[in-house]
């Protein structure tokens, strides 16, 4: 990943990156390399639309969790197959499990701003 995300404050850029990381490091040791590098320019293309959004500050917050999430989800069907169906669902828990906290968290500071 080489575009660097915008961040509105230092807790949204915590949450996010920790997620981030998460996606990208479940991609790695699923993924081929030519299949993780293409990943990584997916991302950075979505993180260039996220720091280049001129909308509501809800919406530009959750551009990334949402469209992440679902491109990864995306690429883990692609994957899936009978000898990794069991790592990629247990991945995909955790996944859906982080998305559900980072948006509770995005919600948090987009509600509660000043705290």
């Amino acid at each position: 990943m080489n575009t660097k995300p915008i961040y509105a404050n230092e807790i949204h850029k915590v949450v996010v990156e920790d997620y981030l990381t998460l996606l990208t490091t479940f991609v790695e040791d699923l993924a081929t390399e030519s299949q993780n590098s293409l990943y990584l320019e997916t991302v950075d293309t979505i993180v260039d639309y996220h720091n280049n959004y001129d909308g509501e500050v809800e919406s530009w917050m959750m551009i990334l969790p949402l469209h992440l999430s679902v491109m990864t989800s995306g690429l883990f069907i692609g994957l899936e197959t009978d000898d990794n169906r069991a790592a990629i669902r247990g991945y995909k828990l955790i996944l859906d499990n982080h998305l559900h906290a980072l948006a509770e968290k995005l919600s948090d500071i987009i509600n509660n701003p000043n705290e």
